[in-house]
């Protein structure tokens, strides 16, 4: 593996690793809105 397929390999795993990042807050941010409206 040459010195490009590697950085583009690390490239990739940080842009997957974002959007799993972005969609966990996704989740997370729905969940809790749902749960402030259950409480009210």
């Amino acid at each position: 593996m040459n010195q490009r397929d590697k950085w583009c390999f690390d490239s990739n795993l940080i842009v997957v690793i974002n959007a799993q990042i972005f969609n966990c807050q996704k989740i997370i941010t729905r969940f809790l809105f749902l749960d402030s409206h259950k409480n009210r």
